[in-house]
């Protein structure tokens, strides 16, 4: 049950992170 939880987790942070990183490049590449 843990282990489920760490990946969910895992799984959110890494979509946000993908989110951010887009969310850069879009705003970088508008300059």
């Amino acid at each position: 049950m843990v282990q489920n939880d760490l990946h969910e987790v895992l799984a959110r942070v890494s979509y946000g992170m993908l989110s951010i990183y887009r969310f850069f490049n879009l705003f970088f590449g508008a300059w």
